[in-house]
């Protein structure tokens, strides 16, 4: 990441700036976790991923606690990292391109995970009305169907 991004984003570094206290919870306790999980080790590696991208899959699932997950893009080992964090849920893959990961819970709560925040379909996902979104530079994430009004904000992930 170069310098001048970083010091833009250095003001969030650790949910400063939040004033929700949901995404402040999120930002803290999930994104910028540091402690390892138990299945860290023991999870491969996935081409085209950043270990520490992985382990917050891992966590974001163990955190939102899906009841279905879609995988659209993505090969199947990313689907592992997931599963690590939750252990029982509907998973289906599909083809295509934009890679997108979809994480449903019943009651109509959903992320979005998408490995390119300067993409139009992040543009496009971001626009639509009643959707909190963090930018994290390399990930996106998006969750809609949530009792909080629309919110953005660009996260210090490295």
């Amino acid at each position: 990441m170069n310098l001048l991004l970083w010091l833009r984003r250095f003001r969030h570094r650790c949910g400063y700036g939040i004033h929700s206290p949901w995404v402040y919870t999120l930002v803290s306790d999930v994104i910028l976790q540091r402690m390892p999980y138990y299945a860290y080790d023991s999870l491969p590696d996935v081409e085209g991923w950043r270990r520490k991208d992985l382990q917050l899959l891992l966590r974001l699932a163990n955190h939102f606690q899906p009841d279905e997950v879609e995988v659209k893009g993505y090969g199947k080992l990313s689907a592992d990292w997931l599963k690590a964090g939750r252990r029982e849920f509907a998973l289906s893959y599909t083809e295509g391109m934009p890679p997108l990961i979809t994480l449903k819970r019943s009651g109509g709560a959903v992320c979005l995970i998408m490995h390119d925040c300067r993409s139009a379909q992040w543009r496009e996902a971001r626009a639509e009305q009643d959707c909190v979104s963090l930018d994290l530079h390399y990930l996106g994430l998006i969750y809609r169907g949530l009792p909080l009004p629309p919110q953005h904000h660009k996260i210090c992930y490295t």
